[in-house]
């Protein structure tokens, strides 16, 4: 657990984890990645990055629902 700025000035306490290496599925294909949580008092992000790619998804929780999901639509090469 660390404090992070809130950009207003404030301190805000936050936690960041890393979970397991698992398959998750985008429009630019399938990847092994890790998810990277990050959770404050007010929101829960998770993050997953795959190797060589970066990240693949991010999805933001407000009071435990998903509220904005996103995902790699295509992959440059």
């Amino acid at each position: 657990m660390g404090c992070i700025d809130d950009c207003r000035g404030r301190e805000v306490r936050a936690t960041v984890s890393v979970g397991q290496r698992g398959e998750v599925v985008t429009a630019a294909g399938t990847f092994q990645a890790v998810p990277v949580t990050l959770q404050t008092d007010a929101m829960h992000y998770v993050r997953w990055y795959a190797q060589d790619v970066g990240l693949v998804r991010e999805d933001v929780l407000v009071g435990g629902e998903v509220h904005n999901k996103k995902t790699l639509q295509r992959r440059l090469e």
